[in-house]
């Protein structure tokens, strides 16, 4: 199997501040066998002026045949640094569980910039 790091789509797609939003996340197994097992999607909201972080959590996945895509979809929160960009970092299979020809190619980056929203 060979899992491949795909679409990111934040719902909405401009995030507001304390108002939960959704990313949306393709993980496609374009490997010749299935996977093993299901899996997991590791996900971190990080502040891109220092790196530090603002959120996380985790999605999981089905097991999946050769060529088959799914939407991982993660309800996410960030109260903190509106007005600033953030970057969002997804990674498939972090605790590399599901054996793989290739581990290069599981991760994303995205970056947003955090509307104020009612915050103070």
């Amino acid at each position: 199997s060979n899992l491949v790091a795909g679409i990111v789509e934040l719902n909405p797609g401009q995030p507001t501040c304390a108002q939960t939003f959704t990313v949306g996340f393709d993980v496609a197994n374009l490997g010749s066998v299935a996977t093993t097992v299901s899996g997991t999607v590791s996900l971190v909201d990080t502040r891109a002026a220092d790196g530090s972080q603002q959120g996380n959590t985790v999605g999981g996945f089905p097991i999946l045949q050769p060529n088959q895509t799914f939407r991982v979809n993660m309800p996410l929160t960030i109260s903190t640094w509106y007005n600033e960009q953030h970057n969002i970092t997804l990674i498939i299979d972090p605790g590399n569980q599901i054996p793989e020809n290739n581990e290069g190619d599981n991760s994303r980056v995205v970056s947003y910039t955090l509307q104020k929203g009612s915050c103070p």
